[in-house]
């Protein structure tokens, strides 16, 4: 017999008529994989985001605790980067950093996953406000959503290093070199990091 590495869920059973019509779908086109157990021909999606499938309600449950970190309905995204947008335009054309500022808190406001937006608030905290402590949160918060942006981990290593967090900072700077080896500023990062350390440790012990 089958050994089996992860328990095997049961399809849901369906009305003869919702199944009718999930099977004329685009979607029933091409095999959706379950977001929790990796199961072929997942049948169940999220109908919040609509971005990921499940094959059973079980399944969306224990998913849910990562799913909802980048669960956003289409509404919201689409209303969200209309504010990113005009945030973007506000800031980079217009000089308004005020409303810059506003556009980028209302986007994440309305949807909480926008990375970009937390992005580029955190980049207007940082230069215009000089609000370090809110600049490192709204970078942080990008990171939980997306990762891979590389583009936020000089910026958050420079902040950590300046509130001397050390191991966070070193924690960014070996980021940017995993996600972009052939870098330079990965290594350099790191490199000014080790030094202001060791000066700062010096100083304690004088």
């Amino acid at each position: 017999s089958r050994v089996y590495s992860q328990p095997v869920c049961l399809l849901p059973i369906l009305a003869p008529r919702r199944l009718a019509a999930m099977l004329d779908s685009p979607d029933a086109q091409t095999p959706h994989f379950c977001q929790s157990c990796g199961a072929e021909r997942a049948t169940l999606r999220c109908s919040r985001c609509k971005n990921v499938w499940y094959c059973h309600r079980d399944c969306q449950r224990v998913a849910w605790s990562e799913h909802k970190i980048t669960c956003t309905a289409p509404a919201e995204r689409e209303s969200a980067d209309a504010l990113y947008e005009k945030g973007m335009h506000l800031e980079e054309d217009a000089g308004d950093y005020a409303g810059a500022e506003k556009a980028y808190r209302s986007a994440v406001s309305v949807d909480p996953n926008h990375a970009d937006a937390h992005c580029a608030l955190a980049g207007l905290l940082m230069a215009v406000r000089a609000d370090y402590p809110g600049a490192i949160a709204a970078y942080q918060r990008a990171l939980d959503i997306n990762p891979m942006l590389a583009v936020v981990y000089p910026n958050l290593c420079g902040l950590l290093a300046m509130s001397e967090d050390w191991e966070g900072a070193e924690h960014a700077a070996r980021c940017l070199i995993r996600l972009a080896p052939e870098d330079p500023e990965g290594p350099a990062c790191l490199a000014k990091v080790l030094e202001e350390k060791e000066q700062a440790l010096q100083g304690v012990h004088r």
